[in-house]
């Protein structure tokens, strides 16, 4: 965990060294929710919210996110293809012209494996982006609104991303019921694509740890600092974003039996 962390920090200090980029600081406060819906022992749905705010509760980015699974045993699950829709806002000290919604359509795989009190999943997902585009303006409206919209049929991006998220038990030795953790994430990702200036670099990282509570053995919830590094697809703008995190898991399952009822 801490060698992948320092490379991806040292890796983030190569690829900005000699830029001279505009770089802005915003605070964001961003919240997630998410669910594993186990149907059967080797099927299930995952659903995803991302609520992001930045500067105080000014909407920055929210998402949906729906994919099947197919759990290939207990440590390896697979998402095939999923979708993702993506609402991008205006924000921030650093806005873009427009605001540009998204659709993405996405293929996972997760690997998930303990070592004594430490719980690791890692995550890999390759990316296929349809994002919003606009060709035309009014200069008297302020900011200005896009008057003819080209949809999502121009600017598609595609993009590869890893993380691992590491959960540290407390007071237990695993993450049981009413135990609490420390959670860890750090992830890079790296796009390219059609009006991408930037591409096949790291163009983004994140760095999350905070505290944790497993409320019973379906959730979770937990809270802590967060940090993204980011640079825009034009390769001049940069943003270092800093907050913090709160994230709700809940699963539920399916499988299991329901108590006979005494005869």
């Amino acid at each position: 965990m801490r060698r992948l962390i320092v490379f991806f920090a040292v890796t983030a200090a190569i690829s900005v060294s000699g830029q001279n980029r505009a770089k802005v600081n915003n605070s964001v406060e961003w919240f997630g929710t998410s669910s594993a819906v186990k149907l059967t022992p080797q099927f299930g749905i995952y659903l995803d919210g991302q609520y992001r705010f930045a500067q105080g509760l000014e909407s920055m980015q929210h998402q949906f996110r729906i994919a099947p699974e197919f759990y290939v045993n207990n440590k390896l699950t697979i998402s095939p293809f999923g979708f993702v829709y993506v609402w991008n806002y205006l924000y921030g000290n650093q806005p873009t012209t427009y605001k540009n919604n998204e659709q993405r359509f996405y293929q996972e795989l997760k690997y998930k494996h303990s070592i004594k009190r430490f719980t690791l999943t890692h995550r890999f997902r390759t990316e296929e982006r349809f994002i919003q585009t606009h060709t035309k303006a009014d200069p008297q409206q302020t900011p200005p609104e896009p008057s003819i919209d080209n949809g999502y049929n121009e600017n598609v991006q595609f993009r590869i991303r890893y993380r691992v998220w590491a959960n540290y038990a407390l007071n237990n030795e695993k993450l049981d019921p009413k135990t609490w953790y420390i959670p860890a994430l750090v992830e890079g990702f790296m796009s390219w694509g059609k009006h991408n200036s930037y591409e096949s670099k790291i163009d983004q990282l994140r760095f999350y740890t905070g505290i944790g509570y497993q409320i019973n053995k379906a959730g979770n919830i937990q809270i802590g600092p967060f940090y993204q590094y980011l640079i825009k697809a034009n390769g001049v703008q940069q943003e270092n974003n800093l907050g913090w995190y709160c994230q709700l898991n809940y699963n539920f399952d399916f499988t299991k039996k329901k108590p006979e009822p005494a005869k």
